[in-house]
Parts: C-alpha cells; structure tokens; sequence
C-alpha cells in the first residue's frame, strides 16, 4: 500500500485570523474586504471597492488621476493609503 500524504493550502495556517476577522462585526466594510483578500491570497493584488492592482502600480494609477483631474480616483488612493490597506499588501509579501 503506497501512502500519500496531502500538502496542506497555504491559507491553512491563516484560518484562525481570517475567522476572527470575520466574526468581530464592527468592521464590516470595503477595508475588512480588502484585508480579508490579502490574508487569503497573499502574493495576489490588492483589492479595495472597484480597484484591483498591484501596489506597486499605484503611483501610475495616482499620476494618471492627477493628469486628467479625477478627484474619485484620487480619493480611493487616498483611502487606500490612509486605512493601511496598501501597508497590510506590502507586509504580507514577506
């Protein structure tokens, strides 16, 4: 009889975080969702509301806002960067 050992997900070792993430119901919202991603996919991109990029494209998200003056792309980048999504990104790479 061979025996056949089952690699675990890398999301294993995660789960407890995520589920008290999920069960504390004070911070339901777009930055629960984002953060909730990265725990779960952390080499993916990061999503927040409607933006799905790599971190490292930002500056060229935000340049591209300030050339053509859109002030709601320019806010989601702001409320990226101040909630810490983008931080919790880099930090979870390692």
């Amino acid at each position: 009889m061979v025996e056949t050992r089952r690699r675990g997900s890398p999301a294993v070792g995660r789960v407890p975080s995520i589920l008290l993430l999920c069960a504390n119901t004070e911070k339901k919202g777009p930055d629960h969702v984002s953060h909730n991603s990265i725990m779960m996919d952390r080499i993916g991109p990061l999503r927040y509301k409607d933006l799905v990029t790599i971190p490292n494209a930002m500056g060229a998200f935000l340049a591209d806002a300030l050339r053509t003056n859109n002030t709601e792309k320019i806010n989601l980048i702001a409320e990226i960067i101040s909630i810490g999504s983008a931080a919790k990104w880099y930090g979870a790479q390692s």
